[in-house]
């Protein structure tokens, strides 16, 4: 259906594109009010309402968010993604 989620957030002609993936995860932050992120060297704001319209959620869904990630490691993450350790910021 045209019009609705990522396909009409912008054109990708192919499939899968690791430095594209490694510039919006790498750029990605939330925010209270949504999440801001880069791609195709341009920075997108979304709220979270846009966000969840993207993704093709009813306009009426609810989410808690702060439940939703309370288990969401991003360092563990960031490995698996990269096969790469993640920095330590401790000291």
């Amino acid at each position: 259906m045209r019009g609705r989620g990522w396909g009409s957030f912008w054109n990708i002609t192919k499939m899968g594109s690791m430095l594209l993936t490694l510039e919006f995860l790498c750029t990605l932050q939330m925010t209270e009010l949504g999440v801001a992120f880069r791609m195709f060297q341009q920075t997108f704001i979304l709220k979270w309402r846009e966000l969840s319209n993207l993704h093709g959620f009813s306009p009426t869904a609810a989410t808690d968010l702060d439940y939703a990630l309370e288990d969401f490691d991003r360092h563990r993450s960031w490995q698996e993604l990269s096969r790469v350790s993640f920095p330590s910021t401790k000291s």
